[in-house]
């Protein structure tokens, strides 16, 4: 009788081990291998008709830089953030996309100049070995786009810094 309540208790054990330790497997397979997630599981898109879109996360990418159509936000390990308090900002937003590099750079040299981003042109570059780097009043932008190493279909990662502070306003008498 005793042996049997031992056995039983055993198996109950294992059993709650087992419903305890498969979400951390799984959390822990999806944090440590991100290659092997599907691209609409990495975040938020350039393209919000999409079902897995992160509001959260769309809420905090800055609206006065353009995302080239077809790259999907990335949030892995927390390389991407955002901070505005009042004026002062700051930010990395990372994307990944399957467009050539120059199409992408001839989109920012096209875009950030106009409305309704209104940046001016710095320093030019290839986007790799130099980043394209745009200012306003007070605000840096840099722009950076490297391969993609750890995609076995390889693509870009585009990689948009932001720091400074903005203007006031309003002027005070």
């Amino acid at each position: 009788m005793r042996s049997s309540l031992s056995v039983r208790v055993f198996w109950i054990v294992i059993a709650l081990f087992s419903l305890l330790a498969a979400p951390a497997c799984r959390e822990i397979e999806e944090t440590e291998n991100p290659v092997s997630r599907p691209l609409t599981d990495l975040g938020a898109t350039s393209d919000p008709a999409l079902t897995n879109t992160s509001l959260v996360l769309s809420r905090v990418q800055f609206d006065d830089i353009p995302v080239p159509p077809g790259f999907f936000f990335r949030n892995q390990r927390n390389e991407s953030f955002a901070y505005e308090d009042g004026e002062a900002r700051v930010g990395r937003f990372v994307y990944w996309g399957r467009k050539p590099r120059e199409e992408v750079v001839a989109l920012y040299l096209e875009k950030m100049p106009k409305d309704p981003y209104n940046w001016s042109l710095a320093s030019g570059g290839d986007g790799a070995e130099k980043p394209l780097i745009f200012k306003k009043p007070g605000q840096t932008c840099k722009i950076r786009l490297l391969k993609e190493r750890h995609r076995p279909q390889g693509g870009l990662l585009l990689t948009i810094s932001v720091e400074g502070s903005r203007p006031h306003d309003h002027e005070e008498p």
